[in-house]
């Protein structure tokens, strides 16, 4: 039970991966599952920052996102506080403008989840 899913494409950090065929499948299976639970997809600003720092992009990953807002996925703006600096709000404008640009919807407030109400749920099931 998640609220959203969070560094979707983290693993492209890892130098051991590329992007691939194999990757993109990836990428278009989780973003039709998320689309399909409506579960938001997280777009971070720390990993955005990392890319614009070191010259690379690990994550986020423009395929992903392109795949995602064909997928008709949801976005949420992650804003991680390593560092009290990438709470700047320019960070956030350049990433929802980016996915804006996208067409996707950015989800603002995520709900809270009744987890009690689910647990019992599955009680009258079983």
């Amino acid at each position: 039970m998640y609220a959203c899913f969070a560094h979707p494409e983290l693993f492209l950090r890892s130098d051991l991966l590329q992007m691939d065929e194999d990757v993109e499948q990836a990428f278009t299976e989780l973003a039709r599952l998320a689309a399909e639970k409506n579960i938001p997809v997280e777009y971070n600003c720390t990993g955005m920052i990392a890319n614009q720092m070191y010259h690379e992009e690990c994550y986020p990953h423009h395929r992903f996102w392109e795949i995602a807002a064909k997928e008709g996925c949801k976005a949420v703006i992650g804003m991680d506080c390593h560092q009290p600096d990438y709470l700047d709000k320019r960070y956030y404008e350049q990433a929802r403008d980016y996915l804006e640009s996208l067409g996707m919807e950015i989800v603002e407030d995520i709900g809270v989840i009744d987890y009690k109400a689910l647990k019992e749920m599955k009680n009258r099931m079983v």
